[in-house]
């Protein structure tokens, strides 16, 4: 094709074709940042993100966040280059949804939980975007435009926004580092142990003292084994006194919402463990207590507890089990991947 022929071609199809893509995505990475959580990040991608970067949930969350926004401004700002990404994007967005699909998921996760999208519903938007893109034919229609040094510096500083806003805005508990919670059985809390010290003793009350428990924190059991039961993260999200629960116990980390911790319950009330208490404790993130509970029975228990409810809540596919020997984990259980999907 000559330059003629290319100057007489209208570049605004491709345009057109290119901000409405953008605009989907863009949609996306926001709702993503404010309502989603690292819960939302399809299971394939945790997978291989996993295995191939060594990334934990926050980390991949942060980085669908970065890559997204990343996408849409080169495909916005030199969209000669940003289209092909921007196609490419796509591709990947519609093979995951295939897996989703695949896998009986009944969400997408693409914007969080707060808006539940099925797999299918985000395919048939998704697809015609792609095929829309690729029949505007921006390799034609878009002019070839060398990139000046405001181009590329608004790139650069769109992209640095883009690294940094799912790390200013989302913090893990790891991050802010919440400390074991104290065991303040032996002390007496009227007591005023800087008197006459010249300090500011502060609430009596150490329980005043609300910590940073960050808005995520990713649970890892395995990590809990012959450790203090207050001493693993379960003592420091534990919401209340973690030393209420029997000394010896079966724990079942749950989420009320949840099909396999509903058919796992159902099997152990049917089939009750004998031999040690039943320890219940839920897992929550803010808004969760406005979900329906779908688990109808329960294995017997006197003690049902919750962790700390954390805005974008706890890291973990449940239910996962453990066992408590005199407050000392002896051995973790992931219920979830022996029951499969």
């Amino acid at each position: 094709m000559s330059e003629n022929e290319s100057q007489r071609i209208s570049p605004v199809p491709a345009w057109i074709a290119i901000i409405l893509a953008c605009a989907w995505v863009a949609a996306g990475a926001v709702f993503k940042l404010a309502e989603a959580s690292p819960n939302d990040i399809p299971p394939v991608v945790l997978k291989y993100s996993k295995e191939w970067f060594s990334f934990d949930m926050a980390t991949t969350y942060r980085w669908a966040v970065t890559i997204e926004i990343a996408v849409v401004t080169l495909a916005l700002l030199r969209p000669r280059l940003g289209w092909f990404i921007l196609a490419g994007q796509y591709t990947v967005f519609l093979l995951i949804l295939v897996n989703l699909m695949l896998a009986g998921s009944a969400s997408c996760g693409c914007f969080g939980g707060a808006v539940n999208v099925k797999p299918w519903e985000m395919m048939v938007i998704d697809a015609p975007l792609l095929l829309i893109l690729l029949m505007s034919k921006p390799w034609k229609r878009l002019p070839k435009r060398p990139a000046g040094p405001m181009i590329w510096l608004a790139l650069g500083a769109l992209w640095a926004g883009a690294w940094w806003a799912p790390r200013a805005f989302f913090k893990t508990g790891d991050e802010v580092q919440p400390a074991p919670i104290a065991n303040v059985d032996d002390q007496d809390p009227t007591t005023d142990t800087t008197e006459g010290t010249g300090v500011d003793s502060g609430p009596a009350n150490p329980v005043d003292a609300q910590p940073d428990l960050g808005d995520f924190i990713e649970l890892k059991p395995h990590e809990w084994v012959d450790q203090m039961i207050d001493q693993t993260q379960i003592g420091i999200y534990f919401d209340g006194d973690v030393f209420a629960m029997p000394d010896t116990a079966h724990v079942i980390l749950y989420r009320r919402s949840c099909d396999h911790c509903r058919e796992h319950m159902m099997e152990l009330a049917m089939n009750p463990i004998t031999d040690r208490p039943v320890v219940l404790i839920e897992l929550r993130a803010d808004g969760d207590e406005q979900l329906e509970d779908i688990i109808d029975m329960k294995p017997q228990t006197d003690f049902n507890e919750q962790l700390k409810s954390l805005p974008k809540g706890y890291g973990l596919q449940t239910p996962w089990t453990f066992e408590v020997e005199g407050f000392v984990v002896t051995s973790v259980k992931d219920v979830r991947s022996e029951m499969g999907d």
